[in-house]
């Protein structure tokens, strides 16, 4: 398998699908786009648009990178025909390419913390990466409730993650401990992560 960073895929995808204009995506989510997000089956450009649509207020900065909170929130989708994502490009963290990423997701790096989320198992499908993000989050917020399998800290912080929105009214589903990984979430909790909160 060829890896190729994001701005050499970029490059080499034609330039209708890398300039697509924000204004050619309807601004309403529609029954279907969650299942055309998540499947690897869609076409690229189809698979972001439809996660624009669900998640409004995010900014695609790449063909295959979505961006909200200035950069502190990013969602990162396999190319076409991959099933795992790119590490994410150097735009994304901190201007400068990340000396070690695991399933690439940012490790900590020149203070920063990553926390990553994958809709598959094995790292796979798309990835929603955080950046020093202690409060309370929602994943509804990025169109990816109930959707996590597989994840990767690669903070210093633990994670505390919830079938819920409300981590007061509700316990923990799993706890990630500093600088872990797991390929799959025990078969209970794959694909009910609500929301997460680092400690």
């Amino acid at each position: 398998m060829r890896w190729l960073s994001a701005e050499a895929a970029w490059r080499s995808l034609p330039p209708a699908v890398a300039n697509a204009p924000a204004s050619q995506i309807p601004a309403t989510a529609t029954a279907n786009d969650q299942a055309v997000a998540g499947s690897l089956k869609s076409p690229l450009a189809d698979r972001v648009a439809a996660q624009l649509r669900l998640a409004r207020g995010g900014v695609k900065i790449s063909p295959n990178e979505i961006s909200w909170d200035d950069g502190k929130v990013v969602m990162v989708f396999p190319l076409d025909g991959e099933a795992v994502a790119l590490a994410s490009s150097s735009a994304v963290v901190d201007g400068g390419a990340s000396t070690q990423a695991i399933h690439g997701c940012p490790t900590q790096y020149l203070g920063a913390e990553y926390y990553c989320f994958y809709a598959d198992g094995n790292y796979g499908g798309r990835r929603l990466q955080f950046k020093d993000h202690p409060q309370i989050i929602n994943f509804t917020n990025y169109g990816f409730d109930n959707q996590a399998s597989s994840w990767v800290n690669g903070g210093g912080a633990d994670i505390y993650v919830y079938d819920g929105y409300d981590p007061y009214a509700s316990s923990s589903i799993w706890i990630e401990f500093p600088h872990s990984q797991s390929s799959l979430v025990a078969a209970g909790n794959n694909d009910r992560a609500s929301s997460f909160r680092a400690i």
